[in-house]
């Protein structure tokens, strides 16, 4: 069941810093075991927003029917989800656990945009038929996670969790009992992944990435995930970095031919 709880973690994680390193670039060429996974326009952005609507623990998700963000009922918990219908490919993206429920009341800059600054973890999948979405595990030894997952209209909802280890079926769990809340996202339009620090001006801060692409390295079946940017920080650096431990499934299946 470790694979179950290591994508679980991903929503219960109360970090307040960021979860990435900086990369030297441009004078620094990508390694040939670099991959580009280009983020085309067949790609479709789903966001998941909770806000806090009482005391403690009063949670409410943003619908279609029901934007609930005001002063008084703060967001607290932002969710991504891309997935390409014709490429087969999904990539789900957790954020930084909102520990004093205040960082994206003031910090989220809007549906378009996607701040690589907030991520957590990266979640690499396919789907396995218009239903299902499969990650792998990076120990090649035929172990799955299985999201199963609806959608109607602008909405998408993920029904159910499988893990199966080996090949073979492990554990069922709805998701309404896996979490307190409904794992519903919305569909949104035009995104852009960008780069924005907290505190920046939303006008002037925004970097956005270089090439629509999230750069994938791999070496002995670990994964660093790298974000190259269309301008040089203040700090010198132009790519932001992810970790393995950060990728808790494999991404080969989306750049293999």
């Amino acid at each position: 069941m470790r694979y179950f709880f290591m994508m679980m973690m991903a929503f219960v994680l109360l970090a307040c810093s960021h979860s990435f390193y900086y990369f030297k670039g441009p004078d620094d060429p990508p390694p040939a075991s670099y991959h580009a996974l280009v983020l085309d326009s067949s790609y479709a952005l789903y966001v998941r927003k909770v806000n806090r609507v009482g005391g403690e623990g009063e949670r409410d998700l943003e619908t279609k029917q029901r934007s609930v963000r005001s002063e008084t009922q703060p967001l607290i918990e932002v969710e991504y989800l891309l997935v390409s219908d014709s490429l087969r490919n999904v990539i789900y993206i957790s954020t930084l656990a909102d520990k004093f429920q205040k960082y994206y009341q003031k910090n989220y800059l809007g549906d378009g945009y996607v701040n690589m600054w907030d991520f957590e973890t990266i979640l690499f999948g396919k789907m396995q038929d218009s239903h299902t979405f499969v990650f792998a595990s990076k120990d090649k030894d035929n172990s799955t996670i299985e999201w199963q997952w609806r959608r109607h209209g602008t909405e998408a909802v993920i029904v159910d969790i499988q893990e199966f280890v080996k090949g073979e079926f492990q554990l069922f769990i709805p998701a309404h009992e896996a979490l307190k809340d409904s794992i519903l996202f919305m569909r949104v339009g035009a995104f852009n992944i960008v780069y924005h620090e907290p505190g920046m001006s939303l006008t002037k801060g925004i970097i956005p990435w270089k090439d629509r692409s999230i750069h994938i390295e791999e070496n002995g079946g670990r994964f660093t995930v790298f974000f190259m940017l269309d301008s040089v920080l203040t700090n010198g650096y132009s790519q932001i970095k992810f970790l393995d431990n950060r990728v808790p499934f494999t991404p080969e299946p989306l750049y293999s031919r």
